[in-house]
Formats: structure tokens, sequence, C-alpha cells
């Protein structure tokens, strides 16, 4: 093999690894039976000025390490940029975005000349029976023939703690994860409705206040991890967006606000402590503030409030 040859050899695998630092990492599908998450197989940009076909092209990516990346709180536009390869799988994909709390995400699906195939989007932004798959998770289809490859943009918005947790896979592998997710909220609801009600036997038993704050504590717990969970969106108020969007502040607020009401009555704070018992009373009050925001429209700021102040009441 001859010099020539070598420099020819050379030339096409730089090119070949610019072309994949500059069009996203590869996503190879092979096995129908197995979903596979994709953060650490993903580039990363915060962009508020580009549109999708702009983005496609940025050379301001940056490949993501994480299986899960966290890309924080903020207003701005998240984009996710990666290739699909399908080898062995049905032409139907899905990819399930376990993040029910976004307030938008839009899925752009191009082919290899930059060619726009479809646009999908989600998000609690919209009513919830919009959706084709009925489930708390984003889940959006990528038609994707076997031997082909696509380009992939996917686009998220929402004022709240972003973690990308994304997984690609057949509809068979995809939904099955869905179900056994479901299994495991269900046993985890058992439980609390099981401590629920008989926290609240002894309540009626004892006539003690104690139990009934505990009672109505447990309660807002359920909830909330049902609302972080996407399920009360799905069950509860599926037609109401704003609703959909606001309650995962309120019920953070309430739930703690109830579980320092717990522990000045079980600590008998005001009696032992009254500084302590003053100090709950401020952190229950920027709770109640952080709610009255949430309402006014700063979502992302009364959201950055909450984090700050549950990590004062966890110390």
């Amino acid at each position: 093999m001859g010099r020539k040859t070598y420099k020819i050899i050379w030339i096409t695998w730089l090119l070949g690894a610019w072309h994949g630092t500059l069009l996203g990492q590869k996503i190879v599908l092979t096995d129908s039976t197995q979903s596979i998450l994709i953060g650490n197989k993903v580039e990363l940009l915060v962009d508020d000025t580009k549109t999708a076909n702009e983005v496609l092209k940025s050379t301001f990516f940056t490949k993501s390490t994480q299986l899960t990346p966290n890309l924080g709180v903020s207003n701005m536009t998240n984009w996710i940029r990666f290739e699909i390869t399908n080898l062995g799988m049905p032409s139907l994909l899905l990819m399930d975005l376990a993040q029910p709390q976004l307030d938008s995400a839009v899925l752009y699906v191009f082919d290899l000349q930059d060619s726009l195939i479809s646009t999908s989007k989600m998000g609690d932004g919209q009513a919830f029976e919009l959706r084709k798959y009925q489930y708390p998770d984003l889940i959006f289809e990528i038609n994707l023939p076997k031997g082909e490859t696509r380009k992939c943009l996917l686009k998220l918005n929402g004022g709240q703690q972003i973690t990308l947790t994304a997984s690609l896979g057949s509809s068979y592998s995809i939904l099955k994860n869905i179900e056994s997710k479901d299994l495991l909220f269900g046993i985890y609801c058992g439980i609390i409705f099981s401590m629920f009600f008989y926290n609240l036997f002894l309540f009626f038993s004892l006539k003690d206040f104690f139990y009934f704050l505990y009672v109505i504590y447990i309660f807002s717990v359920g909830i909330l991890q049902a609302c972080l969970e996407g399920y009360t969106f799905q069950f509860l108020w599926p037609n109401n967006p704003w609703l959909a969007n606001q309650s995962v502040t309120w019920l953070s607020a309430i739930s703690a606000s109830l579980a320092m009401l717990f522990f000045r009555v079980f600590l008998q704070t005001k009696k032992y402590t009254p500084q302590l018992d003053k100090g709950l009373n401020v952190l229950i009050g920027i709770y109640l503030v952080a709610i009255v925001m949430s309402i006014m429209g700063h979502y992302t700021q009364s959201y950055n409030i909450i984090q700050i102040n549950a990590m004062v009441v966890a110390l």
C-alpha cells in the first residue's frame, strides 16, 4: 500500500471524525428487546436565538459524558443533538423522555441532507388528552427504516430542574419499562395509603392534633410524588396545563410547610426552643412567598427559592 493510499485513508478518517463532532454522536440500535439511555451519547447546547436548522449545524455543542445529564434550572432553551442508526430494530422507534414536568419538549427529525422529516411537540403546556401515548412520560415516535440514519434535535424548555433521562428503543421495550414504572409507583401508593389510614385511625381514636398534622403531611407527600411523576396531570387535572405547571411548586412548598408545622408540634419548639420556633415560622413564610411568586408568573425564581429554602430546612 503506497504513501498516497495512506494519505487518503488518513484524510477520510479525519473527515469522518469531524463529521461526528459536528453532527453529534451516533446511537446504533440493534436489539429490539432492550431500550438504552442516550444521555452519554448526545451533545448539549443552550441557545435562545437560533432556529432548529441553524442549531443543527452549530459548532458550539459540548459532548455529554453523563448517562443522565443535569441541565440545571433556567428559562433558557436547551438543545440536545444526536444521530440514530437502525441496524436491527422495527422501523417504528420510541423515545421515552422521563421528565413529566417539562413545559415544552419538541423533537425534530432530519435526514442526512438536513431536510426536516418530522416535528412533534409535547409537555405540560398542552392538554394531556392531546398525547398519542397516554402516559406521564413524554413519548415520541421516530420512524427509521432498518439500515438508515437520522439526525435528531430535542428542544427543551422548563423553569424547573431538568435532568435528561431519555431512552430509545422499540415500542415493546419502552412500553414494558413504563409498565414496570407504573407497578412500582402503585406499590409506593399502597405504602403511603397504609400510613395515611393507620394514622388517621389513631387521630380519631386519640384525638391528638399531632396525628392530624402527620396525616395531612403524609397525604401531601404522596400527592407531591404523584405530581413529580406526572400522574396528577394524567388523572386529576388533564385539561388544565396551568395547574399542571404550577402544582409542583405549590405542593413542594405546602409539603415542606406541613413538615415544619409537624416539627413544631412534635418537638414543642415554642416552649423549649423559641428562637428555633421563630426560624421555622420565617421559613414557612418564605414558602408562602414562593407560591405567590409562582402564581404571578415568576416560576423559575419561585422554584429557585424553594430549592434554597429546602436546603436550609434540611439543615
